[in-house]
């Protein structure tokens, strides 16, 4: 059964990120051919500072949701209303911190009043929270990725026909408010049959909440920070051009950033759940979800490494040149950060969250003091570098305390197979660069599996996972409602 849910959580999760982030995708590559590099920097800046506000907002206080009310459900209303209330009020007081920092840092009147309404955006996501993340508590993953899916094509509509009548990035953020606005609406409406919200005042349960809430909150912000601070700091120290180009890179990246994000994020409630039960099946669960993340991972990284300048083209067009450099060197970043954020999770699911606090708040530090050394001198390509320095150290230690506290990963063995298919298909592409694109990537991932198979990759118990595809797949076909 628990099988069968994180598979049916995964494929739901997949389908609708996966449109989704297309959506996303090609309103980018609207935004860069319309706005140019200079508009996708400024574009980028905005959606970075404006990760102040979540920070501000303690996003932990959702994690508990997540974490306490799978092994709990009876607790939904209690934590639901409060935390809400919570959320309400530190959204209020983060949004007007967050615009009253940005005018003594910006002197552009486009940029301020632009980041005016991306924190009313932001502002409305902290306080409404709470919803999306009772449904993923009740592991209504299908749920959340359909109103993600529908936040986009609205976002993408939006964008478009905004940013065709008035090229004005004031008109796209607007856009962007509206399709929030929707998305946030009907969360509201979906989460409704596992909780009716009510403003909730208890005082020592605010306490108790806020205390055990720190940790997590800790580690997700400094996450957030160590994401979007290289953005930030290049926009401050070097300018809005240069920025557009280290996003442009960033932006091919985030199209497969989702992937350890849907895995790990179909797969929490059952860790939660035998984190505290059954220690076996959690380092089964644990195991097995590694290996498809390194599977994954590896060719994507050899693929994007070696197409980087024919990607950089097609997607954004000329004057994004400078962008291929920072996507070679981001690409290594994130085939690690795949299984960084597995392995942080497990951490936080073992009770070691503060360690995984410290992790994360040491390679903070570290990443801002690189940028500040290597941003001065080599811009976009030293805050690559400075990116992939930071997740190389994330890897080590977080991997060193999981062998110390709970089991040692066997590292060689799930990685030697991957990386050895992952490398000939790598000089299979080299072979074949005078096909299009979109023809190297079809005959790159058709190699790569056959390598693998070839190399005895695939175990009976990928079999079985395949087959429960096919058969929820199958059934989705013929109609069949899944229940969760």
């Amino acid at each position: 059964m628990t099988k069968n849910k994180i598979i049916k959580n995964t494929l739901a999760l997949f389908a609708g990120t996966a449109v989704g982030n297309l959506f996303s995708f090609l309103l980018m590559v609207v935004i860069a051919r319309t706005l140019g590099d200079v508009g996708v920097g400024q574009y980028s800046f905005l959606f970075a500072f404006g990760y102040l506000i979540i920070i501000l907002c303690n996003p932990g206080l959702g994690y508990l949701i997540i974490k306490d009310v799978p092994a709990n459900k009876s607790i939904t209303p209690q934590y639901g209303n409060n935390i809400l209330s919570m959320k309400a009020i530190l959204a209020v007081v983060s949004g007007a911190t967050a615009v009253f920092l940005l005018i003594f840092i910006k002197d552009n009147t486009l940029i301020i009043r632009s980041f005016m309404i991306v924190a009313l955006i932001y502002m409305i996501n902290c306080a409404m929270s709470v919803f999306p993340n009772i449904l993923r508590a009740n592991e209504r993953m299908d749920l959340t990725a359909l109103i993600d899916t529908i936040e986009r094509a609205v976002a993408l509509i939006a964008g478009v026909v905004l940013l065709y009548i008035t090229r004005s990035l004031l008109s796209l953020v607007l856009a962007l408010l509206i399709s929030n606005l929707v998305k946030q609406l009907l969360y509201f409406m979906f989460s409704r049959r596992y909780f009716v919200p009510k403003f909730g005042i208890d005082f020592q349960l605010w306490k108790r909440l806020f205390v055990r809430s720190l940790p997590f909150a800790l580690s997700i912000s400094c996450l957030y920070i160590y994401y979007r601070i290289d953005t930030v700091m290049l926009s401050v120290m070097v300018g809005d051009q240069v920025t557009g180009w280290y996003n442009a890179a960033y932006r091919l990246i985030d199209v497969i950033h989702y992937i350890p994000l849907l895995i790990v994020a179909a797969i929490l409630p059952p860790m939660a759940l035998y984190s505290r039960e059954n220690r076996e099946v959690l380092t089964d669960i644990f195991n097995r979800s590694f290996r498809y993340l390194i599977i994954l991972a590896f060719p994507i990284g050899v693929g994007m490494f070696l197409l980087a300048p024919r990607l950089i083209l097609f997607v954004f067009g000329e004057g994004f040149e400078n962008s291929t450099p920072v996507l070679r060197i981001l690409i290594w970043a994130e085939v690690l950060a795949f299984l960084n954020y597995l392995g942080g999770h497990l951490l936080n699911m073992i009770d070691r969250q503060k360690i995984y606090t410290v992790i994360i708040g040491m390679t903070v530090a570290f990443n801002i003091i690189l940028n500040l050394i290597l941003i001065p001198g080599y811009h976009h390509i030293g805050a690559a570098v400075a990116t992939l320095l930071c997740e190389l150290m994330i890897f080590a230690l977080v991997y060193n305390c999981i062998g110390r506290y709970f089991f040692r990963v066997r590292l060689w063995s799930l990685t030697w197979k991957p990386a050895l298919a992952a490398a000939t298909m790598g000089v299979l592409v080299v072979k074949i660069q005078f096909l299009p694109v979109w023809c190297i990537i079809i005959a790159g991932c058709v190699f790569y599996f056959i390598a693998l198979f070839l190399l005895k990759g695939f175990n009976r118990h990928d079999k079985d996972a395949l087959y429960s595809v096919l058969d929820i797949l199958g059934r989705v076909g013929r109609g069949s409602h899944l229940k969760y």
